[in-house]
């Protein structure tokens, strides 16, 4: 699987060349220029240099609050992109359970399902679900459950939008230094798998409007992926090798 900077390059010139929606591959183009973050934790703090152990303490959480912070802006960046295109697609809202996320989650039950979900997609439920029980998110858990609204292909965007409601109403919790804790943190994994999980929806809800079209990829700086059918660049967007995985597997929708 390519990077996260990369695939959220080939998700901006999808929605941009192919979709021909400006204002939600801005999102991920941005998102696709976030390599690192310069966060300070340290400056300004008096306690830091009381004692080594405090010394110690500091340098620590500066470290893994460094790497979070830049995964939290790339997730946010990654989450608006999602939210943009669900405003334009204004999909039919969901009997008994309205919003933009279950409407989304309801869509895919109908017109992706029962198709088989894109190769690693449930590797990254199964991935978050680990993660999040490692961290005591014990309440996000029953969301890995499917319900009437909600199938295998909406299940990780149902759990992620739980997941960032944390970080919007301030319910997210930082994590501390192990070697203080006792206790690994796994918070930089998860936000990271949940922006895995993010595009790899948007490919399934892409999926759904081009299954039934032979439309094909009339510009890309890659010369060899010109001509390459629509569907195709949408299933294997992920892959280091579009060209090498589009000729092992295929979707089916017979």
């Amino acid at each position: 699987m390519i990077n996260v900077i990369e695939h959220c390059k080939r998700m901006s010139f999808f929605l941009h060349t192919v979709w021909n929606h400006e204002t939600s591959s801005n999102w991920f183009h941005v998102a696709s220029g976030i390599k690192n973050v310069d966060y300070d934790g340290i400056s300004y703090d008096d306690s830091f240099y009381w004692c080594r152990p405090s010394y110690e303490y500091e340098i620590a959480k500066q470290e893994i609050h460094n790497e979070l912070v830049a995964e939290l802006i790339q997730f946010n960046f990654i989450w608006s992109g999602l939210e943009c295109l669900i405003n334009e697609l204004d999909l039919e809202n969901c009997p008994n359970y309205p919003g933009k996320i279950n409407n989304t989650c309801y869509y895919l039950k109908l017109n992706y399902e029962p198709f088989n979900s894109l190769k690693l997609y449930s590797d990254l439920i199964i991935q978050l679900q680990h993660f999040l029980e490692k961290n005591h998110y014990l309440d996000l858990l029953k969301r890995f459950t499917p319900k009437e609204y909600i199938g295998h292909s909406g299940i990780g965007l149902s759990v992620v939008y739980k997941l960032r409601n944390q970080f919007a109403h301030g319910d997210f919790v930082f994590p501390e230094p192990e070697d203080w804790t006792f206790k690994k943190p796994y918070e930089k994994e998860i936000i990271h798998i949940s922006s895995r999980i993010i595009l790899l929806s948007i490919q399934m809800l892409m999926i759904t409007f081009y299954k039934d079209r032979n439309e094909v990829i009339g510009y890309h700086p890659n010369e060899e992926i010109e001509g390459m059918p629509v569907l195709d660049y949408l299933q294997y967007m992920h892959y280091e090798e579009i060209l090498f995985n589009r000729n092992q597997y295929k979707l089916d929708f017979s």
